[in-house]
This record gives C-alpha cells, sequence and structure tokens, in this order.
C-alpha cells in the first residue's frame, strides 16, 4: 500500500482518463448548489468509481447503494486501489454477508438493501451538506431502491441539507425529473457523461452460434464473459466447456458463490478465461480485461403462477439490459459483443 493523501486522487492512476472525471467541475458544482441531482452516462464512463473519489476529494463523505454484493465489494476494492490504499480505510463496504470499514471510512458502498435498514434504523446519511447518498444503478429499480428513494424525498420535504444523487446508464431522465419536481417542489439538474473508453462491434448470431462463437474467441486467446439467465445454465455452459476441451480458465460467476470464488473472475491468467454469468455481471462490475460478450438475450423475472405463487420465469432481455450487456467489453481495450437475434 502507498502512502496517499487523504482526499487527494493517486497521481499515479488512470482515473483522468476516464469520461466522468472530464465532468468535475459540472458535478461538484451541482453538488454544492442542488440538494438532488441526478447523473446519467455510458455504461464504462466511469459514473460509479469516479464521482465517490471527486465527492471524498471536494470533502463529502458519501455512501454508495449497488443493487449486489459482489458490485458493492468489487467497486471498493477498485475505488480504494486508485486512491493507493487498501480497502477498509477511506474506501470500505457494507453487506449482509461482509463488512469492511472502519469509523473513518468516508466512501461507503453498500447495498441497497442495508442502506435501507439504515434508514429506517436512523442509521442512515447524516443529516448534513457535506454527506451525500448516492443511488447508483436505479435504472435497474427494485424494491428496496424504491423505498430509499421514497425515505430520501421524506427526508428532504422535511428540510434535511444531506446531498441526494441518482445515478445511472439507460434510464428516461425527464419522467423521474417530472415526479421529483413534483414531490420536492423544485426542479432537479442533471448531468450526462459523454464518452466510451474504446469502440466495441456488435455482431448478431443464432442461439446454436453462440458456442462455436465463445470457443473460437477462446481459441484466439481472447476473455471472453457469456451471459445466460440462471445458475443452472451457467453450470451447463461450463460443463460443456471442459468436455470440449478448451483451454481456458472456466469461472462461474453468481450471487450465491463466495467472495473468494467471484473474486477469480478478476484476476489474470497465463490462458484465456471465460466468465459464465447471471445477470451480476451486467452492471458496475468491470473485468478489465475481457475481449468478447457472447449474450443469450434472456433475464430471469419475477412472476405468479396461477395460485398466486412467486416464482421466476425465462424472458427476453430488455434493450436495455443488452446496452448494459455491452458495456462489459470497451473498457480497458477494443471489444466485440456477440448478441443473440
Amino acid at each position: 500500500m502507498t502512502d496517499t493523501k487523504k482526499g487527494a486522487v493517486n497521481p499515479s492512476s488512470s482515473i483522468e482518463s476516464l469520461p466522468a472525471f472530464k465532468s468535475k467541475k459540472e458535478i461538484l458544482s451541482k453538488l454544492r448548489h442542488h440538494p438532488v441531482t441526478i447523473v446519467t452516462g455510458d455504461t464504462g464512463s466511469g459514473k460509479s468509481t469516479i464521482i465517490p473519489i471527486l465527492a471524498h476529494e471536494a470533502g463529502y463523505t458519501i455512501t454508495i447503494t449497488q443493487p449486489r454484493i459482489t458490485a458493492a465489494t468489487a467497486l471498493a476494492e477498485r475505488v480504494a486501489q486508485l486512491l493507493g490504499e487498501e480497502v477498509g480505510l477511506t474506501v470500505g463496504y457494507k453487506s449482509s454477508q461482509h463488512k469492511c470499514y472502519t469509523s473513518d471510512t468516508a466512501i461507503m458502498f453498500a447495498t441497497d438493501g442495508i442502506a435501507v435498514a439504515n434508514e429506517v434504523s436512523g442509521h442512515g446519511v447524516a443529516n448534513s451538506e457535506e454527506h451525500i447518498l448516492m443511488l447508483d444503478e436505479f435504472h435497474e429499480r427494485n424494491t428496496s431502491m424504491d423505498t430509499l428513494l421514497a425515505l430520501a424525498i421524506a427526508r428532504q420535504k422535511r428540510g434535511e441539507r444531506f446531498r441526494l444523487v441518482i445515478c445511472t446508464a439507460t434510464l428516461d431522465v425527464a419522467p423521474l425529473q417530472a415526479f421529483l419536481k413534483q414531490e420536492l417542489g423544485f426542479a432537479v439538474p442533471h448531468v450526462h457523461i459523454e464518452g466510451r473508453m474504446f469502440p466495441v462491434k456488435t455482431k448478431f448470431i443464432n442461439a446454436a452460434e453462440a458456442m462455436p462463437t465463445a470457443v473460437a474467441a477462446l481459441q484466439r486467446g481472447l476473455n471472453v464473459l457469456v451471459t445466460v439467465p440462471s445458475v443452472r445454465d451457467i453450470h451447463k455452459w461450463c460443463m460443456a466447456l471442459d468436455q470440449k476441451g478448451v483451454q481456458a480458465e472456466i469461472l462461474p460467476l453468481y450471487s450465491d458463490l463466495s467472495k473468494a470464488e467471484r473474486d477469480r473472475v478478476f484476476a489474470t491468467y497465463d490462458r484465456p478465461k471465460v466468465v459464465v454469468a447471471t445477470s451480476i455481471a451486467q452492471t458496475s462490475i468491470t473485468i478489465a480485461d475481457l475481449d468478447v460478450v457472447v449474450d443469450m438475450g434472456l433475464v430471469r423475472v419475477p412472476t405468479l403462477d396461477k395460485a398466486g405463487m412467486p416464482g421466476l420465469a425465462t424472458a427476453q432481455a430488455s434493450q436495455a439490459t443488452c446496452v448494459q450487456r455491452q458495456g462489459r467489453v470497451g473498457r480497458t481495450k477494443p471489444g466485440t459483443y456477440y448478441q443473440i437475434g
């Protein structure tokens, strides 16, 4: 670990090259002068990493919510690395399964469920202009996110002074701005971050071509992400790749794995790797050395059967979801996105 002045950006890092850093002046101006700000930007623009760093550099304490444990822990580790520190000091994370922070932690990544529990128990973001609650990946809308937004609006209506940032890659902003204006009585500004780091080619294939496409990429020494709808599909893909004798690291990725098992996808190997993942991999997680995404174009969605019992069904992924998956490549080098269609 290198010594880095608290709040200063590590000069040896590459964060100044990320598109989000170019919006530094505008982002900080909105934080200073507005209680609520919406930030949008292309997948891979650095929203989730750079905004917390800029806020900390400007003297804020910030809590950033994430819809998944893996995203919260991976982002905390990445931001700590950019600051030249170990995670658990200036930057920490908190979820139902893992905690790593101190009383001095100023950048906290938390799952949205934990953030709701903190708010309800009175241990949420402090009532101060120097504290920020950032709802990240808001386009993934779930009960916890909506609850957090409702609680934050209620606090703002009571005159509390904390800053609220709503961050998204694909959400249509106009309806959200209209809703917030109606609820809060003032216009909410919007900052859009332009740009992707590297070009991504999109190619359409049919389902039968998915496996041969992934294998061919691995044989060329490329690192591949395959997105599938369920854990069962992950196991089928991993077994099929193993049976084909593919000379690659075959790495499953889903939420029930241990942190150590999930962290294997971020490692580098002396041969290509293929990560076979559910939707856990489509937001906030940067697997830096990916070259190819093979997207099966499917998701699992909650349903109710005829008896009213909840379950999950497989459905076509939305266009917004496909954009998110495409954004897994093109972050550190050019990439190719193969979509079933």
